[in-house]
């Protein structure tokens, strides 16, 4: 943590790395799972030899598995006659960088510690993984099978059977601001995609991608509308965050194509702040992530805008005395929440939370800022003082 004397707003971010899934079906002995459903257990097998300790959770994944299985198919595809109709699901100690969830082929292996400490995610993993079993892309057609496709159709079946909330919102975020970075934002995309085209649009998307044969016209045959089109249309949703688009635009100006970086992107990115008007907290923020991912690097230039205006605003109210709690001249640093970054629902109206210390007080002093609108100012909305260990000590009134 650091801090800065009066007068300067801190920002601090843990900069996560993200979660992903990933996985491919591959070619099974099938039967129609629509058929059989009363008679067949879709789940042949679950397997915990490498953690014993998940015998509760796994009885319960056996059973959500038989469960929501023909309803994944039933998203898919209207004949599952060829596709698999029994899968294997393993607790594993250790998974592919730590994923909760990697399938391959008609077995999804679940990471049992991180499915001991998130057992109400559990469900929505569930669902993303068996929908990579009834996928079942052809190896062969790997390389004509874009995986933010694959990894957005997993998502979007999450979101149409329910499971939005508690992991990863229906919508684009600073982890995946646009369809090309796959999962919660393709998903949220092929939601709106649903919602103005019909949902038979993502079932012939998943029958192209199964024979090899997408290309990006698809959409302008299933829908009349090119996919440069929709993704306009899409952009004026509130399920485009303005988090997103923040990414989305630093991308643009560094000169990514498809999704990928210029080899110079780093000189570029430095280039870049340099010709913003406010430059110091960037630039030293630049300087602190040098070495870093690129990904966690643009994660917390998209952090420092978002809070930009919001942050600005609190100091101005501090700088004229106006902060609850906290007297002019004795405001010594702030920190925004990190759980604003990428909440869900509607972005207005807005808010932003922050934590803040007075000099010499051991005390937190807690700020939400909120507006109406795009265009509204922002407004003290909330305010109160906690002690060290996060207790509620008093709450201030605000004009």
């Amino acid at each position: 943590m650091k801090r800065r004397p009066c007068g300067h707003v801190v920002f601090l971010v843990a900069v996560s790395v993200s979660v992903g899934l990933c996985g491919c079906a591959i070619a099974r002995s099938t039967a129609s799972a629509k058929d059989t459903a009363a008679a067949t257990a879709f789940v042949r097998k679950v397997d915990i030899h490498q953690a014993p300790e998940m015998k509760e959770l796994a009885e319960h994944a056996r059973q959500f598995g038989n469960e929501m299985y023909p309803k994944v198919l039933e998203l898919l595809v209207d004949d599952n006659s060829t596709l698999p109709h029994q899968f294997d699901i393993l607790f594993k100690k250790h998974t592919r960088r730590g994923n909760p969830g990697v399938t391959l082929g008609t077995r999804i292996r679940l990471n049992a510690g991180w499915s001991a400490k998130n057992a109400v995610g559990l469900d929505a993993v569930l669902v993303h993984e068996m929908t990579h079993v009834a996928q079942r892309y052809r190896w062969y057609n790997w390389f004509k099978t874009p995986s933010y496709w694959m990894e957005g159709i997993a998502d979007y079946v999450r979101y149409k059977l329910g499971y939005t909330n508690g992991w990863r919102c229906p919508q684009c975020g600073v982890e995946f601001p646009h369809y090309t970075y796959g999962y919660s934002c393709a998903g949220a995309f092929l939601l709106f995609v649903d919602a103005t085209s019909g949902s038979n649009v993502v079932r012939q998307l998943n029958a192209e991608l199964r024979r090899g044969s997408y290309s990006e016209k698809f959409f302008a045959k299933a829908t009349g509308k090119t996919l440069d089109e929709l993704w306009a249309e899409f952009q004026k949703t509130t399920a485009f965050t303005p988090v997103a688009a923040e990414v989305n635009k630093l991308y643009n100006a560094l000169s990514y194509l498809n999704g990928k970086p210029p080899r110079d992107v780093r000189i570029r990115f430095k280039a870049f702040l340099k010709q913003q008007p406010e430059t110091n907290d960037l630039v030293e923020a630049a300087r602190e992530m040098n070495g870093k991912p690129l990904k966690d690097v643009f994660r917390f230039y998209a952090f420092i805008r978002f809070f930009d205006d919001a942050a600005k605003f609190l100091q101005s109210q501090a700088d004229k005395g106006r902060l609850p709690g906290i007297p002019e001249g004795e405001f010594s640093g702030t920190w925004p929440k990190m759980s604003d970054l990428e909440s869900c629902g509607d972005p207005y109206p807005m808010s932003r939370t922050f934590f803040c210390v007075k000099q010499g007080n051991p005390s937190a002093y807690h700020y939400i800022v909120a507006r109406e609108s795009k265009d509204a100012p922002w407004k003290l909305q909330r305010a109160w003082r906690a002690g060290p260990d996060g207790r509620v000590i008093e709450e201030y009134s605000v004009p």
